[in-house]
């Protein structure tokens, strides 16, 4: 084989290398226009907050849109409305970026629907109806009852609750310093202890709460160790699901 030949035949091996493997085509509905017609769908991981391109910004049109994503292995994508996603908490939905075509519908106050055609995806997609069934709807179910406003005094104590209102309700404008200083200090002592915010009704349920999310990850290494094919892509799928933000795969 000759010189020519053979840098012929490695350039060929570059250009292939080069290459992206992975071609995964996403086709989305709008069930709302209550979030307008912008969404994000990105990288699990990416915080917009630092790094936010024009790629990841795909606008639906008569409530539809589509997106294709290139990569070089299977990796993990959100979903999610982006003016949703600006208000603090929002409905994220995730799927694995792989050979497939995934369709995605989202919702005004619930999490997307995904269903991929992959089998990776749907190999995360039964691990993660246990987990919905062992921990988030739990936790979901101990959140809501936490966060109702006509319970609030059931599971906080009442100098805490003042507290919160005070803080909300600050303009450091008009107040004088020490008062707002005063306030502050009040906020960072229930900040470092936890145990001060609750009544025993209150400190029960959250107790519980991190009895349920802390089998979480022993689960899912079990898991992975029971279906090793599975646990190729587990690297992805570690975040947390915190009760700030509603998530689903």
């Amino acid at each position: 084989m000759n010189k020519k030949t053979i840098i012929t035949i490695l350039l060929a091996l570059a250009a292939v290398v080069g290459q992206a493997q992975i071609k995964c085509h996403v086709e989305g509905t709008l069930d709302t226009d209550a979030w307008g017609d912008e969404i994000i769908i990105c990288e699990a991981g990416t915080d917009l907050r630092v790094v936010d391109e024009p790629r990841f910004h795909v606008k639906a049109k008569d409530g539809h849109f589509s997106y294709d994503i290139e990569t070089d292995f299977p990796r993990l994508y959100v979903v999610f409305f982006l003016k949703q996603q600006e208000t603090g908490s929002w409905f994220q939905g995730k799927f694995l970026a792989e050979n497939c075509n995934v369709n995605v519908t989202m919702y005004k106050d619930k999490r997307p629907r995904i269903v991929t055609s992959g089998e990776e995806g749907r190999k995360h997609a039964v691990k993660d109806s246990i987990e919905d069934v062992r921990f988030w709807n739990p936790v979901e179910e101990i959140d809501n009852k936490l966060e109702n406003p006509d319970c609030m005094a059931e599971f906080y104590k009442a100098d805490f609750i003042s507290t919160v209102t005070k803080a909300r309700s600050l303009n450091v404008d008009s107040l004088p310093q020490t008062y707002v200083d005063s306030i502050r200090q009040v906020v960072d002592y229930y900040m470092q202890n936890k145990r001060a915010r609750y009544t025993d009704a209150g400190w029960q349920l959250m107790q519980r709460r991190d009895s349920i999310t802390a089998n979480l990850v022993p689960f899912r290494f079990a898991y992975d160790a029971e279906h090793p094919c599975f646990g190729r892509f587990t690297m992805y799928l570690m975040p947390s699901k915190p009760s700030s933000m509603q998530t689903s795969m």
